[in-house]
């Protein structure tokens, strides 16, 4: 039964019209501001297993999932963060060496392929995903992709093509220093469509919740166009805690309008009939 919840039933033919030629159309428009023009334009949006959801931790189906397995999570990264208009994007050097999770929900192997954020021009809202109604300021998702289709833009036309980390941040005084490095770049990719380079950056456990055994999973669709049904979303229990000030200057990037980046979230989407795992020990 839980086997078969991670399989998103979609149709090939739909989901392969739907992406196109998806490393052209991802993050190039405001489709989270504009949702009812786009719901038209992208008809996969018009299905019913779309993300984000509202996570309700009463509700939720309890399992012990196997343990996640994470190759190369521990190693520095040397990569490339760059301002795309629409987010903050970091991916790492093509010639390194893969990163690798398997585990868990996932019944193959998935490879690094970027991480990005989203995050509000208040406290209050930023992060897409709910939690019993609830917004974050920011959220962290890292992007990863089934090996068995050979890259990313193979692996969006499977609905198994991509499992997708979430985590939600707090605010606290103190800087996390694990975020310095990050921060610190933001300030070179302040205009849109720039990008700076990133030498010994802390590894992705650092940037990831110190628990990592506690998530809910569920299948979804990215979050931006053209909303794929293909993501086995893990959203994981922990927050990880940044200062103020380090938030403050994802909010100082300029996005493709000349505008402060902003908001730059997708609406909450209906459950509908799917089923919301939660793994390991949480409760209400």
């Amino acid at each position: 039964m839980i086997q078969t919840l991670f399989c998103v039933i979609l149709a090939y033919g739909c989901v392969s019209a739907g992406t196109g030629d998806w490393e052209n159309t991802y993050y190039e428009t405001d489709a989270w501001k504009f949702s009812p023009f786009f719901t038209n334009a992208f008809p996969v949006c018009q299905r019913k297993r779309q993300s984000p959801i509202d996570i309700n931790s009463c509700d939720v189906i309890d399992a012990n999932l196997p343990p996640l397995q994470w190759n190369g999570f521990n190693r520095k990264l040397t990569g490339t963060l760059t301002n795309n208009g629409h987010t903050a994007k970091l991916t790492t050097d093509p010639k390194s060496k893969p990163i690798i999770l398997s585990g868990g929900p996932l019944y193959s192997a998935y490879q690094f392929s970027e991480l990005h954020f989203h995050w509000g021009d208040t406290d209050k809202i930023g992060s897409e995903r709910a939690m019993k109604g609830k917004k974050y300021p920011i959220e962290l998702h890292v992007v990863t992709f089934n090996t068995d289709y050979g890259n990313i833009k193979s692996a969006m036309n499977y609905p198994d093509g991509i499992c997708a980390l979430s985590c939600l941040f707090e605010l606290q005084d103190k800087d996390n220093e694990n975020y310095s490095a990050l921060v610190a770049a933001l300030s070179k990719v302040v205009k849109p469509h720039t990008s700076a380079t990133i030498i010994d950056h802390p590894t992705l456990f650092q940037l990831l919740p110190s628990i990592l055994s506690r998530y809910y999973t569920y299948g979804g669709s990215l979050t931006t166009p053209p909303y794929p049904e293909v993501v086995t979303w893990i959203d994981f229990v922990q927050t990880v805690k940044i200062s103020r000030k380090q938030l403050q200057s994802f909010r100082h990037l300029i996005d493709d309008h000349g505008q402060p980046m902003v908001n730059n979230f997708r609406e909450i989407q209906p459950l509908n009939d799917r089923e919301v795992i939660r793994n390991d020990d949480n409760y209400c």
